[in-house]
């Protein structure tokens, strides 16, 4: 039993004093995202996308707003009838308005995440190239409870991706 174990030990000792230092960098994506003009520009472009939309959503909730105002100057000149048939046309309406603010949203959230996976696409290839140019044997993100200034490569992410874009 003591030899597998002793066996063992040798052969990892063996393995550390024959290892190299690893060559470990670290990058904020958050950062990375900020200064990348192709995020820049995408965010515009999404944002120009669904300006129209936008306006025609604001325009509604401004009719339905006139509509409740109306219903409340008129009400009490109103039959019972006329007023249960407005109430039901602004309800109509406001949901209406709700059913389109969430499918522009739905729309939105999807096209930024095709806008986002193909900026994460060309992140990763800025890594990867720099990591092989620089020969890093390993590239951090997220979750890091604390990196040296020494081994942050943000900048050089980033410098990648302006260049680039060019």
């Amino acid at each position: 039993m003591l030899k597998p174990v002793v066996l063992l030990f040798g052969l990892l000792i063996a393995q550390v004093s024959s290892a190299q230092t690893l060559k470990i960098a670290y990058i904020n994506v958050d950062q990375i995202l900020s200064e990348a003009p192709q995020f820049i520009q995408a965010n515009q472009r999404v944002i120009k996308e669904f300006q129209p939309q936008e306006l025609q959503l604001q325009q509604q909730a401004k009719t339905l707003q006139n509509r409740v105002d109306e219903f409340n100057q008129q009400s009490a000149t109103l039959t019972q009838t006329q007023r249960s048939e407005q109430l039901k046309a602004i309800a109509k309406l406001e949901n209406e308005i709700k059913r389109q603010a969430q499918q522009i949203k739905a729309t939105l959230q999807q096209r930024n995440q095709e806008e986002l996976g193909k900026i994460q696409a060309l992140i990763n290839k800025a890594i990867e190239q720099i990591a092989k140019q620089e020969q890093y044997d390993l590239i951090l993100y997220q979750e890091v409870a604390y990196v040296n200034d020494k081994i942050d490569i943000s900048q050089q992410i980033s410098q990648q991706l302006k260049e680039w874009f060019k």
